[in-house]
């Protein structure tokens, strides 16, 4: 997500503190070499889903097709609000389609386990069921407490939300996150007329770097979905309004990276395969590198 337009002096130190324990949460997660789940991904098999041959996860119908002991295990309580996908791009690219396959696996989890109500995770495909995207502009129960995360104009810092009510512990400010899984270059699906009339929410810290592998041209603090929703959920989470269901630093640290567990394997799987030139190499660097990433974009200049 891109920057906010507030100055360092405004900065308000509580999300600075955030971010930091966010981002290096996020840096060693991303960094560790994945220990027992490295020597997991010898032993898992291919499995038919959908008509097709799958790894992981299908894409699909969001099923998470690795073993039930192998998977990472639910949270401790469920996050204090509602998340909704709006998917306008592949599939097999979308790292929103990952957390679905993931979040599904551990809501089951948490059902079989606990009384507790989770959220609500959705996903609508605005390339086949746009018609299916909830009426945010007419619908009573997603007007208030509902925004979409997006950057840029008319945007304004997530913290100005989360305590705008702080002090109201009988109202949640932030009831349903909306994000869309799409290209940085292409985000058409802002124009659709119900998340158009959404209020935008942007993350108040954008991290410069991204982990994740594919390019762009839009410059730095570009996050995919996943990355995004982690930034944001650890906000929220950590959170000094009581109305939300605040988090433990220690609960923000060791369960919300979780998140990016199957981020954390496709990417791991991509370095493996240069490693061991399993791949048609055309860029002599891996592509979630920066200078991956660089190669690629004069790659498409010269074309």
């Amino acid at each position: 997500m891109t920057a906010t337009n507030q100055s360092p002096d405004d900065d308000p130190s509580p999300t600075t503190a955030q971010h930091d324990a966010a981002r290096q949460a996020l840096d060693a997660y991303m960094q560790d070499k994945l220990g027992a789940a490295s020597e997991c991904l010898g032993r898992w098999k291919r499995e038919q889903c959908c008509d097709k041959s799958r790894f992981l996860y299908c894409p699909e119908c969001c099923s998470l097709l690795v073993p039930p002991s192998d998977r990472p295990v639910g949270f401790s309580k469920p996050l204090p609000f509602d998340i909704h996908f709006i998917l306008d791009d592949r599939r097999g690219s979308s790292t929103g389609v990952q957390l679905m396959a993931l979040f599904q696996s551990m809501m089951q989890e948490e059902e079989e386990e606990s009384d507790n109500k989770h959220s609500t995770i959705q996903m609508f495909d605005i390339t086949e069921h746009s018609q299916d995207i909830p009426p945010y502009e007419e619908n009573a129960e997603y007007r208030e407490g509902t925004y979409l995360l997006f950057p840029g104009e008319g945007s304004v810092p997530l913290s100005s939300v989360l305590n705008n009510n702080a002090n109201d512990n009988n109202k949640n400010p932030l009831k349903t996150l909306v994000l869309m899984d799409c290209k940085w270059s292409r985000p058409s699906s802002r124009f659709h007329p119900s998340i158009a009339s959404l209020p935008k929410v942007s993350l108040d810290h954008p991290p410069e770097k991204s982990y994740y592998w594919r390019w762009h041209n839009t410059g730095a603090g570009m996050l995919s979905t996943v990355e995004a929703l982690f930034f944001a959920s650890w906000q929220i989470c950590s959170s000094s309004s009581s109305s939300i269901g605040k988090w433990t630093q220690d609960q923000c640290q060791e369960e919300l990276v979780r998140l990016l567990w199957l981020f954390r394997l496709q990417r791991t799987i991509i370095q493996t395969k240069y490693d061991n030139n399993e791949v048609n190499r055309c860029n002599p660097y891996a592509p979630f590198t920066e200078e991956g990433k660089q190669f690629s974009r004069l790659l498409r200049k010269q074309k």
